[in-house]
């Protein structure tokens, strides 16, 4: 399949910036990061085969670093 580009706007609350912060900038290296409030807010041009499995990729990344956090000691 053809590769496509897609826009990306996002906005992400989380309590672990530095986490997210790593793994946005090894996501999207050429976007946008702008801290909030809340957390960051994202704007990207990702290119894949199809938006589903960019989001897929991209959910998957961010939720590791909250499954990391929450994991028994």
């Amino acid at each position: 399949m053809d590769e496509k580009q897609f826009v990306l706007v996002a906005r992400i609350r989380t309590t672990d910036r530095a986490g997210i912060q790593i793994v946005l900038a090894r996501l999207v290296p050429r976007g946008r990061v702008t801290p909030t409030d809340e957390g960051f807010r994202v704007e990207a041009v990702l290119q894949g085969t199809s938006a589903r499995d960019l989001n897929r990729m991209l959910l998957s990344a961010l939720r590791s670093i909250d499954q990391r956090d929450l994991a028994p000691i």
